[in-house]
């Protein structure tokens, strides 16, 4: 994407300054009277995305998978979040536009329900039950195992964030200039 020049005209038929390979009138003409996204619409789509289910076990046992893709714990629910929670509640970060606007962009820990808590849907039940087995249904000692099951659910949680979030940016990206003026626009 060039720069804009100060004052530089853009002619409706020449290709758009953002790059996207489309005609300036198909794509930022008037895109300053557009209605602007609304903090409520990317939390709709945040959490589409973030419901999104999948089995992130290795390829090779996908063919084993079930259907029903479950809430998968990042932190053992039997253990470690039992320990903590008090009425069956834990301190969390739940992200949200509308949530950070209001906190003038602080995020800040609601309690949650150790059901809910520290969850994605990311594995399904079989594989969720039987990878999980020895953090889930045996006293947690650190063996080598059992750490390095922690680390696994922790990276497939994080390959599935950072997906949910490539996602927003595909379906938002193009779109989160609308209503603004043409220097922010240019900027974003």
């Amino acid at each position: 994407m060039k720069p804009l020049k100060s004052g530089m005209k853009i002619g409706r038929n020449d290709p758009c300054w953002c790059g996207s390979g489309k005609k300036y009138k198909k794509c930022h003409l008037n895109r300053e009277d557009e209605e602007p996204i609304q903090p409520w619409q990317l939390d709709k789509g945040l959490k589409r995305v973030l419901a999104a289910r999948q089995c992130l076990a290795p390829d090779p046992w996908k063919q084993d998978c079930s259907p029903q893709i479950g809430r998968a714990h990042t932190v053992p629910r039997s253990g470690s979040l039992a320990k903590i929670a008090r009425d069956g509640h834990v301190y969390s970060f739940r992200f949200s536009v509308q949530g950070l606007l209001k906190a003038s962009g602080a995020l800040r820990p609601e309690l949650v329900g150790i059901n809910q808590a520290s969850t994605f849907t990311g594995f399904c039940s079989e594989h969720d039950r039987a990878i999980f087995a020895p953090l889930e249904t045996m006293p947690f000692t650190a063996t080598p195992e059992q750490c390095f099951l922690l680390c696994y659910r922790a990276v497939a949680r994080e390959i599935f964030t950072k997906q949910a979030g490539a996602s927003m940016a595909h379906q938002y990206g193009r779109v989160m200039d609308r209503g603004k003026p043409v220097a922010v626009q240019h900027l974003l």
